[in-house]
């Protein structure tokens, strides 16, 4: 066989294991593409067959405890946002608008030279109430989501009325829950009726540094916040003037949760 024989053999077989490269290629990438497909399909499948929100747990004979508390927890966060925007008080008439956000006054005095009044000595107790009022219906809502669910699964639920309150403490707002729940069915009968818990919160301390700074307006016409975060690093304080009123937003760095509010006091006449 000639040498131009064994050169032209070489390359059919060159040209051959290409072919087969190609095919195999086209082959590979149609099943990564179908299992692609088929991962899609099944997360899509996920989506809209598992609860989106794995905290809330569903409603439970065995365990009533944990779905109240998922469904109470999440209805008082809806509320903690509002209350760090507004001072911890909803519908306070005083205050004063910057940069398209309200800043509810806590220390006040519409007078000149004279020192803001504290109009909110109680701040904690005024706060634990805005959120009971703002939650209460919807702790109702969720003992009675519980019992319709509770009754389809065949169980009989007797419940009573429900106590209801809210603690402010360092870390953690505690919820106060008392109902007394009666389940049964022919195997027989539980009897569930604290459902109190916490949530983990800087709501307490920021309360506390707005109550300093006050204080201090109220007594000394100024609050040193540079110091004070040398003191106490966790704060971030923001302070502004602004048409004769101090602005202050305080930030619980560990969790980057912001308390605003505004004091007036010790103003002079226009012109001074």
């Amino acid at each position: 066989m000639s040498r131009e024989g064994v050169s032209y053999i070489m390359k059919r077989d060159d040209s051959d294991f290409g072919l087969k490269n190609v095919g195999r290629n086209k082959r590979g990438q149609l099943t990564i593409f179908i299992i692609v497909g088929i991962i899609i399909v099944v997360g899509l499948l996920a989506i809209f067959l598992v609860d989106k929100d794995p905290s809330v747990r569903k409603p439970s004979a065995e365990d009533p405890s944990g779905f109240i508390e998922g469904c109470v927890e999440e209805n008082v966060e809806e509320v903690i946002p509002d209350i760090l925007e507004k001072g911890g008080v909803l519908d306070e008439p005083y205050s004063v608008r910057y940069q398209g956000e309200d800043y509810t006054y806590l220390c006040y005095n519409g007078d000149f030279y004279g020192g803001c009044y504290n109009i909110h000595p109680m701040l904690e107790d005024i706060i634990e109430e805005e959120i009971v009022d703002e939650t209460s219906v919807a702790v109702e809502e969720c003992f009675e989501i519980l019992r319709e669910e509770i009754e389809n699964k065949g169980f009989d639920v007797s419940s009573g009325t429900i106590e209801y309150s809210v603690d402010l403490l360092p870390g953690m707002i505690k919820i106060n829950l008392k109902n007394k729940l009666e389940i049964k069915n022919s195997d027989g009968s539980r009897s569930f009726e604290d459902f109190g818990f916490e949530i983990t919160s800087p709501l307490y301390e920021l309360v506390q540094v707005a109550r300093t700074i006050v204080n201090n307006q109220a007594q000394y016409c100024y609050f040193e916040h540079g110091g004070y975060m040398l003191l106490y690093p966790r704060y971030d304080i923001r302070m502004w003037d602004y048409k004769g009123s101090k602005l202050y937003s305080l930030t619980d760095r560990p969790s980057g949760e912001e308390f605003r509010f505004a004091v007036r006091g010790c103003v002079g006449p226009p012109g001074i």
